[in-house]
């Protein structure tokens, strides 16, 4: 698949993008005149380059990349050469890299964990400068025009997406809009700490905990799945997870082995064959969260969308007694029958995830969901869009259909006829 990055500072020449899988693609330089395109990341394993940045003359240009390392740094690559040399490495992942004006300087921020860390990187000095935020993801950075403030777009548990000014003289940070929150609502929003757990293998899978003001002795959890699966669980607001928290149950965010920001290694940790490994995290947190958060074990229940909703009805098929609930949000209920019917787009990306039918459909058979339904116990909402481009209606319709042949006594479909979830 192609897309248009950027016009080079002549106007003659695109900047190109070609993705080859969720985590690898390639930048290329098109000229207009000929029609030539030029790779500029060619590579061998898997790489990913992004937010490109012409430096003054257009001639470098710098930018995030993975290449031969687990996480993202800052690249500078001249485009005639095509040498390639590290300006700033790190232990996690830098994020949405921008230039100002005057192309001396970088903003971008470190996802330490799910949380986002601002940084300026001044060209000339080659100096650092941070500063103090909230727990939250800063995205969207664009500097002013006269080079003096940056802004971006803060979205924390406790403050819903809103602009903030960055004074770059003072390194200083204030919030500049309040569209998304009312006066009454400040001190309703809970923030989640940071913990970390040891799956079946002993691997330390990282999840956000938030627990109610005023918590009961035994506390109910609502454990939220992300999609993707290439994504991550971050600090950000949720009014869903908030509604939650106001009526008094806990919330669990597990970010479980195949998700990003943790590097490569740990995003691959469930490709294939490995996918109810995956699952298995689930579980494990389940009894951390019962012996070290005072949960209650006939009050734990289970929501995702997408690859979460996937990760939902895995977890009630193949481990149900752990469950007091559950909802799967436009997710696929058998991984064989979503290849053979999402977009073909799609199809060729997601094999490299899932596998494909020809080489792994025994083992989908083992695993999807949609083939053990007679073990569901709990609850099951499912909710899906009619016209979802990504997993087809009929990925809910089938198990549906099947809950209710058995008359499962607590099944509740809902269907949007319109748009997509």
């Amino acid at each position: 698949m192609f897309a248009v990055v950027e016009w080079f500072h002549d106007g003659k020449s695109l900047l190109i993008e070609r993705t080859n899988s969720a985590m690898d693609n390639d930048l290329g330089m098109l000229e207009l005149s000929t029609g030539v395109l030029n790779w500029i990341t060619e590579h061998t394993g898997e790489a990913s380059f992004k937010n490109a940045q012409f430096n003054k003359d257009g001639d470098h240009i710098y930018l995030l990349s993975n290449k031969d390392r687990e996480f993202f740094g800052i690249a500078l690559i001249n485009l005639q050469t095509k040498h390639f040399d590290w300006l700033e490495l790190g232990e996690w992942d830098f994020e949405s890299l921008e230039m100002n004006k005057d192309k001396n300087k970088l903003a971008f921020t470190i996802n330490e964990g799910g949380i986002s860390k601002g940084v300026i990187l001044d060209l000339n000095t080659s100096s650092l400068y941070s500063w103090k935020t909230p727990m939250g993801v800063i995205s969207n950075l664009k500097f002013s025009p006269d080079n003096q403030k940056l802004a971006y777009v803060f979205n924390g548990p406790a403050y819903p997406p809103d602009i903030w000014e960055l004074d770059l003289k003072i390194i200083h940070a204030e919030r500049i809009t309040y569209v998304s929150r009312s006066p009454d609502l400040k001190e309703r929003f809970i923030e989640p700490e940071l913990i970390t757990y040891h799956s079946f293998d002993n691997l330390q899978i990282p999840a956000f905990y938030f627990q109610p003001k005023n918590p009961a002795k035994k506390l109910p959890v609502v454990i939220y799945i992300h999609g993707g699966p290439e994504s991550q669980s971050r600090a950000v607001h949720s009014p869903i997870l908030q509604y939650f928290l106001n009526i008094g149950y806990a919330v669990c965010t597990p970010n479980v082995r195949g998700s990003t920001g943790y590097g490569k290694t740990y995003t691959h940790l469930d490709d294939v064959r490995k996918r109810m490994d995956a699952v298995q995290d689930l579980v494990y947190l389940a009894e951390w969260l019962i012996v070290n958060r005072n949960i209650d074990l006939e009050k734990i229940s289970i929501m995702g969308g997408s690859y979460g909703g996937f990760m939902v009805l895995a977890a009630t098929t193949h481990f149900p007694k752990y469950w007091s609930a559950a909802i799967d949000i436009v997710g696929m209920s058998s991984i064989k029958s979503f290849l053979k019917t999402t977009s073909p787009w799609r199809k060729k990306h997601r094999e490299s995830e899932y596998g494909t039918i020809e080489r792994d459909g025994e083992f989908f058979d083992r695993i999807d969901p949609l083939n053990h339904t007679d073990r569901i116990t709990s609850p099951l909402l499912v909710l899906h869009g009619a016209n979802d481009a990504r997993v087809p209606i009929e990925e809910a319709e089938q198990i549906v259909n099947k809950l209710k042949a058995r008359n499962h006594p607590l099944i509740l479909f809902a269907l949007r006829t319109r748009g997509t979830i």
